[in-house]
């Protein structure tokens, strides 16, 4: 981070200790940054450290989403922070809560429907849905745009908010509409796990080994674009095992050489698509952007 402003606004942005005034001026000063730069794109992408140290803290990213995601000057800055912090949260496994009582309402329900059409980490809109409806009790729009997103995020994305809510201990669970939700999704669940598997319906021995060639092929492309990408090829040496779960690699330690083993342990990641995505696309992009418009008057 070359420029000195950029440099002032993150040093402001990392501190431990937090101003709520002095965060939203820094917010406000990042934004009219951005805003004065003759490419956005370019701007946020020079300006990812402060992205970064916003997405990490609750504190400062609830202004900055209700200042950039409700607004479409700072459309930019405002899906540069969505996918940075969906990509934070995206393995975690309990709901991020989120204090709503110092920012706007329109503009938190706003954020709300925007988080909910943007696709990120299922943890991330969920715990802004349930922080919404915990921390504006008394509010009916507040609370119609609660139950509008709950029933679509338990729709569009069953698996994983079944998951969050089972799983979660935090005090967002024990909402009542948190509750309501879990036993709708429960009863779903229930029904499905009845229902009989047609065997017609299952790929045959040819469809199963096309299928696993062409994700064989996909997982080799996306390997090979990581690779290609990844800054670690040009510090570390790459080698190649195969059919094994432990390998024993040489170490340098001044002049001495010693050998130490290590065991290789398989990892995924994965999100779960909208439901409509899946099984319609066209209905499902038009759904987002409708959501993406905020509360139907």
């Amino acid at each position: 981070m070359n420029d000195n402003v950029l440099f002032g606004l993150y040093d402001k942005l990392s501190h431990s200790t937090r101003d709520a005034a002095q965060d939203v001026a820094t917010l406000d000063a990042l934004a009219q940054w951005v805003k004065t730069q003759p490419d956005a794109d370019h701007a946020v992408e020079i300006a990812h450290n402060c992205i970064f140290e916003i997405a990490k803290s609750p504190a400062l990213f609830v202004p900055a989403v209700t200042r950039w995601l409700a607004s479409d000057e700072h459309a930019a800055l405002g899906r540069a922070l969505v996918d940075e912090v969906s990509v934070r949260h995206l393995a975690t496994s309990t709901i991020v809560p989120y204090d709503m009582t110092d920012v706007p309402e329109s503009d938190a329900i706003l954020a709300a429907f925007r988080l909910c059409a943007s696709g990120n980490a299922p943890a991330v809109s969920l715990g802004w849905v349930l922080s919404l409806a915990r921390d504006l009790p008394e509010s009916p729009h507040a609370q119609k745009a609660v139950s509008i997103l709950l029933s679509y995020l338990a729709e569009q994305l069953p698996s994983a908010t079944h998951r969050l809510l089972r799983l979660d201990n935090s005090k967002l669970k024990d909402l009542p509409v948190a509750q309501q939700t879990l036993a709708r999704l429960d009863e779903v669940d229930a029904i499905i796990a009845q229902l009989p598997e047609l065997r017609e319906l299952a790929m045959t021995s040819a469809m199963r080994l096309a299928h696993a060639s062409f994700k064989r092929s996909e997982n080799r492309d996306i390997q090979r674009s990581a690779r290609e990408s990844s800054v670690l090829r040009y510090l570390a040496t790459e080698f190649h095992f195969k059919y094994a779960n432990r390998t024993t690699i040489e170490m340098a330690l001044g002049d001495l050489m010693h050998e130490t083993s290590m065991t290789m342990d398989a990892h995924h990641l994965s999100m779960e698509l909208p439901l409509s995505e899946v099984t319609d696309p066209l209905y499902g992009k038009l759904n987002r952007m409708r959501l993406a418009k905020g509360l139907p008057k």
